[in-house]
């Protein structure tokens, strides 16, 4: 029975050596796993950053020719509805306004053009 005892003595020896050596090795398994994690995460990380830099740059040339565009269609429509001015009211009737009337508000200038404006004055 010794015998017995002294084997099975042994053979947990030889098992909690195992178990040892397994969670060693499980350790250095997890701790691999948790740095290839984060290398892939700043892997990431780095790769977002470009393509969003990227975007970014992008976008910024799409609004610039956007703008761009804008104002040419816009200076175009004003160009064609002086020439339709011209065309119905005369040539007189194209020109801008002038300075100070531009530098006043158009309800200003209405007041002061307006019979009403210079009958109450009276």
């Amino acid at each position: 029975m010794r015998e017995e005892v002294n084997q099975g003595k042994s053979e947990r020896g030889e098992l909690l050596a195992d178990l040892g050596r397994g969670m060693t090795e499980l350790v250095a398994s997890v701790a691999s796993m948790r740095d290839d994690f984060v290398q892939a995460r700043q892997d990431m990380a780095g790769k977002m950053k470009t393509e969003q830099k990227a975007f970014i740059t992008g976008l910024e040339h799409s609004v610039s020719d956007l703008k761009q565009s804008v104002a040419e269609m816009r200076k175009e429509m004003i160009t064609e509805l002086a020439g339709a001015k011209q065309a119905w009211f005369g040539p007189g009737h194209a020109e801008p306004r002038r300075a100070e009337e531009k530098a006043r508000p158009r309800s200003e200038a209405r007041r002061k053009k307006s019979p009403e404006h210079s009958s109450r004055s009276n």
